[in-house]
């Protein structure tokens, strides 16, 4: 049976955690941070909104390591997320490459935008495709920002086990999704398995940050 990770008091606000982690001395989350209610479905740090957490609003209670791990999960990925980032700047430009020939081609204007429509189904495919191919280096982004956050856990908030937390916080997100939403299935149809499992990603803290804990 497994211990349990005091996961702190759940009658919390998110917003009170959110500025506990950018005030003195913790300084863990730059002042320029915003955090903004969505219907995500989760917590979400975008590509182009860089400068902002998303979460659905139904996680605003969750127990504040909860609460903690998932905000500095989202930092973590503002830290380092290079291969998703990566991926996705050679899709956009591969993406504007095509249509700045296309637009400079010695076409007719009709036949360049039915060409240019025409290839919206090839974007969406390279789009899909790339995310596929380069799976295994995009899961190294979401190990990245669990570790970071673990981390962070462990030596500023003295948790003796992270994985617990991260454990509790996973779980309590999964449970909670609509898994007959259209949105649910189109998300595991186009994206599933581009993020690790949640066990793989407890496991990975378990041997990475809690072992680490124990021989200190």
């Amino acid at each position: 049976m497994r211990e349990m990770e005091p996961s702190g008091d759940s009658s919390i606000d998110i917003l009170e955690v959110f500025e506990e982690l950018k005030r003195p001395p913790l300084n863990l989350l730059p002042k320029e941070r915003k955090l903004r209610e969505s219907g995500i479905d989760n917590f979400k740090s975008g590509v182009l909104f860089r400068r902002t957490i998303f979460f659905d609003p139904k996680y605003r209670h969750l127990p504040v390591n909860d609460l903690r791990y998932a905000l500095l999960h989202e930092e973590g990925h503002k830290k380092k997320k290079k291969y998703t980032t990566l991926v996705l700047e050679i899709d956009v430009f591969v993406i504007l490459l095509s249509s700045f020939l296309i637009s400079y081609s010695p076409i007719n204007q009709k036949i360049q935008l039915a060409i240019t429509y025409g290839l919206l189904p090839v974007y969406i495919f390279l789009l899909l495709s790339s995310l596929r191919i380069f799976g295994g280096a995009i899961q190294k982004d979401e190990y990245f920002a669990d570790k970071y956050s673990a981390m962070i856990l462990k030596q500023s908030f003295g948790v003796r086990r992270p994985s617990l937390i991260v454990e509790s916080t996973l779980s309590k997100i999964t449970s909670s999704r609509n898994k007959d939403a259209l949105s649910y299935r189109l998300g595991v149809l186009f994206f599933g398995g581009l993020h690790p499992s949640d066990e793989e990603r407890v496991g990975a803290i378990e041997r990475t940050v809690d072992e680490q804990s124990d021989t200190e």
